[in-house]
């Protein structure tokens, strides 16, 4: 139940609101994971997707929206409405 146009930051890619989990997705958690390592090692490096930073944290990315998609679904099934499997 994320919002699409919502900014993440680093520390709260995934929460639990009173209308349910809101987790980012895959381009918010890049983008977060970015700003982060921007703040780290300064704004002049290169982020792009054909760099080794760039791939780096395209993979940080993926691991951690894997994650949260599978406490997404955990989350989901607890619910009976919602239940699968």
């Amino acid at each position: 139940m994320s919002q699409n146009n919502a900014n993440f930051t680093i520390n709260e890619l995934g929460k639990i609101t009173p209308s349910g989990l809101e987790i980012a997705e895959f381009p918010q958690i890049r983008n977060a994971i970015t700003q982060a390592m921007m703040d780290i090692y300064g704004n002049n490096i290169d982020v792009s997707s054909a760099s080794a930073d760039g791939q780096y944290i395209n993979m940080e990315a993926l691991i951690v929206n894997n994650m949260y998609k599978i406490i997404q679904n955990l989350y989901s099934n607890i619910n009976p409405n919602t239940a699968t499997g």
